[in-house]
């Protein structure tokens, strides 16, 4: 069992090891947002900001809700913000 999570851990270190990626979860920290409203504040195309949502989706690191033709993009857990933080602060020791 031990070793099958570590496989899952991986597969979600690499799912965070994109630059842009960790852009979006900063952004979606802040509350649920549209990939136009990311797009806008991340200076980014609403193609590779949906490339990465899909990549964090399937990882089940963020959640996807329709409304209509819009698509709204919500952090699905708070130990991945936690994670993020861990790895600013120590970047920065």
């Amino acid at each position: 069992m031990y070793r099958e999570d570590l496989s899952e851990t991986a597969e979600i270190f690499q799912a965070l090891s994109s630059e842009n990626r960790l852009k979006i979860l900063l952004s979606l920290s802040e509350g649920e947002k549209c990939v136009h409203e990311l797009t806008e504040e991340l200076d980014m195309t609403n193609s590779n900001i949906s490339h990465h949502l899909r990549k964090l989706k399937d990882r089940r690191i963020v959640e996807k809700r329709k409304d209509g033709k819009h698509r709204y993009y919500n952090m699905n857990d708070k130990h991945i913000e936690e994670i993020i933080e861990a790895g600013v602060a120590h970047s920065r020791e």
